[in-house]
């Protein structure tokens, strides 16, 4: 049955001697649960058998007909895709010796907790020892854990959601590894709590090493330590940038002049700009220097590296400039965090004449201008198009 999923006689071989194993475990175990529970109601019978039927019974041997039902269980009703039972089962080898049933019932209690069968088979795929008879238990003890280093109620289970797996762990090799990687949950704010919650892998061995990686990055450019994780916990993203990349733009900023100050500030500002384009970030610092927009005033308003340079940034900076220079001194975010219409009002000039002046200068810009391109697309159109992932309502407050 198991070298029908894919698996090498070899591999088939090692499943179900786990499987064998598990199995055996529990039967010779049936028998001390059931006595202490009947102790524990007031002196039943001792050592009397579960019956067949309760949930956590142990089966029989594991027969080609009992993984046939166990899979059947597995692709009907958890909807794992046929072409991953060979994963499934190999990585849970327990779940071939439970019976169809406690497979069933297990499945029927997570399934309102996981709302989305969908979601709930997504959970699966990453961690199918969920569905075993120990997973109960397990979840107990993770859910204390999880909230003895901080979390919330809502932040322990969207952590549990997010990363099953994650009750398996244990307290004192959680705190150890995130302290390797140079964050202290006595010292973190809310945020960093919230990023976990959204992040659980990070608790994992493998997730903490990917953490520190970037945590030393971020402390390499004099961040202080304990603003690192914030850095990362204001933008998830930066966890799949490659260093290099990270480096790249950090360059960028400092060989333009910028103070060490000034670099945390845009970085605690607005830490997206890590994950911008190199001449995404180019491209507005040279124009700022052009109009005589000095980095202070770009680390006040970090956000600057999410409008369009091209057809947002330039045209107002050349308006002023042309039609009212005293006001090129306001703060950037009274000049950039307005409509067009809003815009044209603060400069003093009607709606219409803005608009006339903006389309000709990015006519002349794009004429005069040799812009990079990536699959095609101008950077102005990139740009565009993260700035408009990245915009809230809240930013034109």
């Amino acid at each position: 049955m198991l070298c029908s999923l894919g698996m090498s006689p070899e591999e088939a071989a090692k499943t179900l001697q786990a499987a064998q194993a598990y199995s055996s475990r529990r039967r010779q175990a049936a028998p001390g649960r059931s006595s202490a529970g009947s102790s524990a109601e007031g002196g039943a019978a001792a050592g009397r058998a579960a019956p067949a039927s309760e949930p956590g019974a142990p089966p029989g041997p594991v027969t080609a007909a009992h993984a046939e039902s166990v899979c059947r269980v597995l692709a009907d009703e958890a909807r794992i895709p046929v072409g991953r039972l060979r994963d499934v089962l190999a990585r849970a080898p327990q779940l071939l010796g439970c019976t169809a049933e406690d497979l069933r019932k297990q499945y029927e209690v997570l399934a309102p907790v996981w709302r989305r069968p969908r979601r709930l088979a997504q959970a699966i795929l990453g961690f199918p020892a969920m569905l075993g008879p120990d997973y109960p238990a397990q979840l107990g003890t993770g859910l204390k854990m999880l909230g003895s280093l901080g979390l919330s109620r809502e932040q322990v289970s969207s952590t549990i959601l997010r990363h099953p797996q994650v009750v398996q762990y244990k307290r004192q090799d959680v705190l150890r590894r995130l302290r390797s990687a140079g964050l202290d949950l006595d010292t973190a704010p809310a945020e960093v709590f919230q990023f976990i919650a959204e992040n659980p892998h990070l608790l994992s061995r493998e997730g903490s090493q990917q953490l520190r990686g970037k945590l030393l990055l971020l402390r390499g450019w004099r961040l202080p330590p304990p603003l690192c994780p914030l850095v990362l916990a204001r933008c998830p993203p930066l966890l799949k940038q490659p260093e290099e990349s990270l480096q790249e733009v950090a360059d960028i900023l400092i060989n333009y002049g910028m103070t060490s100050q000034q670099l945390h500030q845009v970085l605690l500002g607005y830490p997206y700009v890590l994950c911008l384009q190199p001449d995404l970030v180019r491209l507005p610092l040279k124009l700022l220097a052009d109009f005589g927009v000095g980095l202070e005033r770009v680390a006040e308003y970090p956000r600057v590296f999410g409008h369009d340079p091209v057809t947002y940034l330039g045209p107002r900076l050349a308006y002023l400039r042309a039609y009212n220079p005293d006001k090129l001194r306001y703060r950037l975010v009274t000049l950039l965090s307005r409509s067009d219409e809003e815009f044209a009002k603060l400069s003093g000039r009607m709606a219409e004449e803005y608009q006339v002046f903006k389309d000709a200068w990015v006519r002349q810009f794009e004429e005069q201008v040799d812009l990079p391109t990536r699959s095609g697309q101008r950077i102005h159109t990139l740009s565009q198009r993260l700035w408009q992932a990245e915009v809230t309502d809240e930013l034109w407050l």
